[in-house]
């Protein structure tokens, strides 16, 4: 299975944004030159946020093309509420609609919209709480990137 070209991914990236409920406006963002490696895929030189400026909520989705050419991860820092989700794999163009179904817990719309929501996705998921960026970066996310392709096998998808 070949990679995505970028502009591929950035296409089915905003589909699937748009089934985990997210309108904002998908944005392909290039790593800086010096963290190039020209041994790795084009796509890996990107990574895509969407986010509204007035909004407190950041989505961010990573290709993991090192791991699986058709990989990435999302995760959801919505730190005014003290939310980490922690990295979510799925796969693009497998089955989309199981992929936005599994990823649903983790990252749908829902989810971080409403005083409510948030109390239960806390309450449901007390390991994505109490973050802010120092312990993200001290200490890292509640599911670290590294182990997405390893979880995403996990969950009884065979490739």
């Amino acid at each position: 299975m070949r990679p995505l070209s970028p502009s591929e991914a950035f296409t089915k990236l905003r589909r699937f944004c748009l089934g985990l409920g997210w309108d904002a406006p998908l944005v392909a963002n290039r790593t800086p030159e010096e963290l190039h490696d020209r041994g790795k895929h084009s796509l890996m030189r990107y990574f895509y946020t969407m986010y509204e400026t007035d909004s407190p909520i950041c989505l961010q989705i990573n290709p993991q093309t090192d791991l699986h050419p058709r990989l990435f991860a999302i995760s959801i820092f919505a730190l005014r509420y003290r939310i980490c989700t922690g990295w979510h794999g799925f796969m693009l163009d497998r089955n989309m609609k199981r992929e936005i179904v599994d990823v649903s817990r983790w990252a749908h719309a829902s989810l971080f919209e409403t005083v409510g929501s948030r109390k239960a996705f806390r309450e449901s998921n007390p390991e994505c709480c109490d973050y802010t960026w120092k312990r993200i970066r001290d200490f890292g996310g509640p599911y670290p990137q590294s182990s997405t392709y390893e979880r995403w096998q996990n969950r009884g998808i065979v490739d």
